[in-house]
């Protein structure tokens, strides 16, 4: 079951770079190679969502280690980042569960940081961090803050907008690929998501997922 999952997770990876390439090259250059590839892609999760679901003997649970998630995913994203940007990350020693699935987590990883890459193509200091945020007076909720922080070119607040609308394409550039998945996920998982982003001065954005609570 966890290597069908690896596998899934390394086509998502491939998927993410494909896009990529796709947008640093010429119009239309590798399109037709890069569609195919896509395709295969596609075809390939499919399968691997059969097996998973076939396989599965009992129902999945709804609660998920963020921090766990992190952890797992950083030796793909040091892959996907490439030698020029330095990652660093620090996690909250705290209790870190929180609704939603492995899957859904993971998108939200690898698209804000494939973001933040895009942004920082020349190089630069990407920040991954957890932090716990205690119940308030106007919200008895524990809650925990995901924080990904780049120090590449920012968005225009325009652009922002536009990345975030899910009935808009793409930019050809990559800038803010990605964004309107991640904010449906973040939406469906009662959570909330903040983006910063003044041109020249690095993006952050924020996600803050109600915790699931101390026990099962």
């Amino acid at each position: 079951m966890h290597l069908l999952h690896d596998v899934r997770l390394v086509f998502e990876a491939i998927s993410l770079s494909l896009h990529a390439l796709q947008r640093r090259s010429a119009p239309d250059a590798l399109a037709p190679e890069i569609e195919d590839a896509h395709h295969l892609l596609e075809t390939g999760r499919a399968l691997i969502d059969e097996a998973l679901v076939c396989r599965t003997l009992r129902p999945t649970s709804p609660y998920i280690d963020l921090n766990s998630v992190l952890y797992d995913l950083s030796t793909i994203l040091n892959t996907m980042t490439g030698p020029d940007i330095e990652i660093r990350v620090k996690m909250t020693s705290g209790d870190t569960r929180v609704f939603g699935q492995r899957g859904d987590l993971e998108r939200i990883v690898l698209n804000l940081v494939q973001n933040a890459a895009d942004a920082m193509r020349s190089g630069g200091v990407l920040m991954i961090g957890t932090e716990m945020v205690p119940a308030t007076a106007g919200s008895n909720v524990d809650k925990v803050r995901l924080t990904i922080r780049d120090t590449g070119r920012g968005i225009s607040d325009r652009t922002l907008r536009a990345a975030l609308d899910p009935y808009a394409r793409p930019r050809l550039d990559g800038t803010g690929y990605g964004l309107s998945s991640v904010s449906s996920i973040v939406r469906r998982l009662g959570a909330r998501m903040t983006i910063e982003a003044p041109c020249g001065q690095g993006t952050i954005a924020t996600i803050l997922f109600p915790l699931a609570g101390p026990s099962f």
